[in-house]
């Protein structure tokens, strides 16, 4: 690669990091509705065209903007299954959830934001939960449970579930250590078990 193309890519990528930080931050402070490109562009005094081009939609941003999150979480829980190789599959799991939920720690604003939007926007609910499901396959699979079939994907479907059923506990979680969501989530693993192998989908 030429350096002037280097440097471009460079560039591109911190224009894109620039659009994505303050996109992020507005949606800890203003409604989903309220966000936009438009006044992100405003305030970097970038051209409006050029932040599309760059960048896609709002969606795209929050999307990858999740993945980056949920990516660091999964990369921690790896390495700490890795120093603990003799932890059960719920253990993997129960660590591997709260994990999650601790990396998110510092972005309740923008979570719940997204969800009251997503309560009314059904395309946007479902790219939410396209990721998040993504997320699960990849948190299984760093478990211990990567075999394709039908028994995993309802698993996944499950994990899913779980940690969209304790979101709004973790929202009002204010312990320190999140005990409180850690509790639940402990309880709603051991109740997915008890379901999952009554149906066969674990042994």
């Amino acid at each position: 690669m030429s350096n002037s193309k280097a440097g471009s890519t460079s560039s591109h990528n911190t224009a894109y990091q620039q659009i994505e930080d303050a996109l992020w931050s507005d949606l800890a402070q203003r409604s989903w509705s309220e966000v936009s490109l438009a006044a992100v562009a405003e305030d970097l005094l970038l051209d409006p065209l050029q932040v599309q081009l760059l960048a896609g939609s709002k969606t795209d941003i929050i999307i990858r903007k999740l993945t980056e999150i949920d990516k660091a979480a999964l990369m921690q829980s790896n390495a700490d299954f890795a120093d603990d190789p003799d932890a059960s599959m719920h253990e993997k799991l129960l660590e591997g959830l709260l994990c999650r939920f601790e990396h998110y720690q510092p972005h309740k604003m923008q979570m719940q934001n997204l969800h009251r939007a997503s309560l009314r926007n059904p395309a946007l609910a479902a790219q939410l939960l396209g990721q998040l499901t993504k997320t699960m396959d990849k948190l299984l699979a760093i478990c211990g449970d990567s075999q394709p079939s039908w028994q995993r994907q309802a698993r996944i479907e499950g994990m899913t579930g779980i940690v969209l059923s304790v979101r709004r506990d973790w929202q009002d979680d204010d312990t320190p250590d999140l005990a409180k969501t850690t509790k639940l989530l402990d309880k709603r693993l051991q109740q997915a078990a008890e379901w999952a192998a009554s149906l066969k989908l674990i042994s």
